[in-house]
């Protein structure tokens, strides 16, 4: 598993010719924190259910042709 700004990288699975793989955005804690104290509470609820959920979720498959050619597509 992979880090990245603001989310982590998962891979699905791989082969020789393609990967799957899965980044996962998690929400910014800080943003969500300062709106809820600035609502007096109110946004904390907003911000239990993005949590709950896991955040942002985008699936990619990368794969490589025999001649060399490579294609990214979001599945």
């Amino acid at each position: 598993m992979a880090r990245q700004r603001g989310g982590r990288i998962v891979v699905d699975s791989r082969s020789s010719a393609e990967a799957i793989f899965t980044f996962v955005q998690t929400p910014n804690h800080v943003l969500h924190g300062l709106l809820s104290v600035v609502t007096a509470g109110l946004w904390l609820i907003v911000w239990l259910v993005i949590a709950a959920n896991g955040g942002k979720k985008k699936t990619w498959k990368i794969k490589v042709e025999a001649n060399g050619d490579t294609t990214v597509a979001q599945i």
